[in-house]
């Protein structure tokens, strides 16, 4: 029946089952149909991705927040001084803070660093000691803020 009307459906696999996920378009217009919708779960994928990661994102400044914050599932930003042996120590201590609680999946592994954000919201009012209590590095200023998380 749609070939007799010139249209055809395409499905947008991004979205659960149902109406919303069905899109009629026209043989007469198929590229600009399909360009078009292709646009829109674009945007949709990425519109949610953004949320889901801002609502897992934390500021955390003080070290009482480290380990409660990471145990929600949130990936952090936090001041570090960048050293080796301080990183080591954050994951071994987020390890050990982690082992009474229930993580999802049953994992309990310690915090790493993933990358630190170009972006200079992340870094205003960063404090100038590093997240750790224990830094082995405490003559170095810590002047942005590092992106921590586990890696599942």
């Amino acid at each position: 029946m749609d070939i007799k009307k010139g249209e055809f459906m395409m499905a947008k696999r991004n979205l659960p089952p149902g109406q919303d996920s069905k899109i009629k378009g026209r043989h007469s217009h198929v590229l600009e149909d399909v360009k078009k919708t292709l646009e829109d779960i674009h945007n949709e994928m990425y519109s949610k991705a953004i949320s889901d990661r801002e609502e897992h994102l934390a500021v955390v400044d003080e070290w009482a927040g480290f380990s409660p914050n990471l145990n929600k599932g949130k990936i952090l930003f936090v001041p570090f001084c960048g050293e080796k042996e301080c990183e080591e120590a954050i994951k071994d201590k987020s390890k050990e803070e982690a082992q009474e609680e229930e993580v999802a999946g049953g994992l309990k592994m310690g915090a790493k660093s993933l990358c630190v954000p170009h972006e200079q919201k992340w870094h205003l009012n960063c404090p100038k000691k590093c997240i750790l209590p224990e830094c082995m590095f405490p003559q170095i200023q810590c002047t942005q803020r590092t992106l921590f998380g586990r890696s599942y």
